[in-house]
């Protein structure tokens, strides 16, 4: 079961990938992988995590960037990250 604050994480993880790349709406999913489902190419990719790392005012390492394969992995990784400090206001207006 997904907790209620990680299900607004992830919808606003698809709501800024859908603005980023100018992906159509309804297509777009937790299970989505970017790479394999939309072939992005891989400043496709970056332009999108620096999109959500000036959102969620954290930053991503490079393994991460690529290992996290689906949406649902970002979100998943951008709530861990907001649990082990104090909350942005991007992060803690999701939380609540």
């Amino acid at each position: 079961m997904v907790a209620r604050s990680d299900e607004k994480i992830l919808a606003k993880v698809i709501e800024l990938i859908r603005e980023t790349l100018y992906l159509p709406s309804g297509e777009i999913t937790g299970e989505t992988n970017l790479k394999q489902d939309f072939g992005l190419d891989s400043l496709d990719i970056l332009q999108a995590f620096l999109d959500l790392e000036a959102e969620f005012d954290l930053e991503f390492s490079h393994d991460t960037m690529w290992d996290c394969e689906s949406l649902g992995e970002v979100a998943r990784y951008i709530g861990t990250c907001a649990s082990g400090r104090t909350l942005t206001a991007g992060v803690a207006s999701l939380a609540a």
